[in-house]
């Protein structure tokens, strides 16, 4: 039988709130073992957490920090000595379900690396798989559209990847949260692998980059999105790089608008460009 391990990243919550391992303790006919890696960086969170795992024979990692999704990854990693089997990245509020499993199961084939379900939102579209685009991703349409092998993007949550492709891949620690999916999508491209959209669908309630509101809140999600994009599109050469800037300032305008705070362009501009 398949094995799937199932890596569940959490930041300051507890175990027992987690609705990804609330809907794994429901698969059946599967063997799922589960690795928990608590990024929380709140101590309070550390002890509960660990019993809870214990408990359910879950294996937990944690440094007691937060080291970033990246090294987070990475550590799971590390702690698999099983090259045949296939690792499932969650996030800690999916609505993993049985179909997925089943899905996954019977779609798990020699020819293909990476696995992905169709990821609706609540706002009812499409968002991943999709296809990169340097501005704008292209978006599905429908759960049964194409994607192109050579343009093949995902989110991380629900992707399932064989093991195998691991040993000569890890995930790029310069990256503590952001484009982590677009730079292990690209790579994966440039390597050659092969990609397959699942015939299943996950709900999932994404954020949508909904960064409005305490406009010092949005700042702090910039002095770590921005940075990580930037060292992302640093990899596609100078052309990208001159075009992310113009990419940069259009999330400034965009947040100053919803923000309605005009001065928010100025310190994009005067901390990134």
């Amino acid at each position: 039988m398949q094995i799937y391990y199932t890596a569940v990243v959490v930041y300051n919550s507890l175990l027992s709130d987690s609705e990804t391992l609330s809907n794994l303790s429901k698969i059946n006919n599967h063997n799922i073992k589960v690795i928990i890696y608590d990024n929380s960086d709140n101590k309070e969170y550390y002890s509960q957490n660990e019993l809870l795992a214990n408990t359910n024979n879950w294996k937990y990692l944690s440094n007691h920090e937060n080291v970033g999704l990246s090294r987070a990854y990475n550590k799971i990693l590390d702690s698999i000595s099983d090259s045949k089997g296939i690792v499932v990245w969650l996030d800690d509020d999916t609505n993993i379900t049985q179909e997925y499993f089943d899905a996954l199961d019977s779609s798990i084939s020699e020819n293909i690396d990476i696995y992905t379900p169709v990821i609706k939102a609540q706002n009812g579209k499409f968002y991943s798989p999709n296809e990169e685009g340097f501005f704008k991703n292209k978006q599905l349409k429908s759960p049964s559209g194409n994607i192109n092998q050579n343009k093949f993007n995902a989110i991380n949550s629900c992707t399932a990847v064989k093991l195998s492709i691991y040993s000569n891949y890890r995930y790029d620690e310069n990256l503590f949260l952001d484009q982590i999916d677009h730079d292990f999508f690209r790579s994966q491209r440039l390597l050659g692998r092969s990609f397959l959209k699942l015939p299943v669908i996950i709900h999932h309630n994404l954020s949508l980059k909904d960064t409005s509101g305490n406009i010092e809140s949005v700042k702090k999600r910039f002095k770590i999105l921005i940075p990580d994009y930037k060292t992302y599109v640093a990899k596609k050469g100078r052309t990208a790089v001159v075009f992310s800037k113009i990419k940069i300032v259009a999330w400034g305008v965009q947040q100053s608008i919803k923000n309605r705070n005009v001065g928010f362009t100025f310190w994009v501009i005067k901390n990134f460009l």
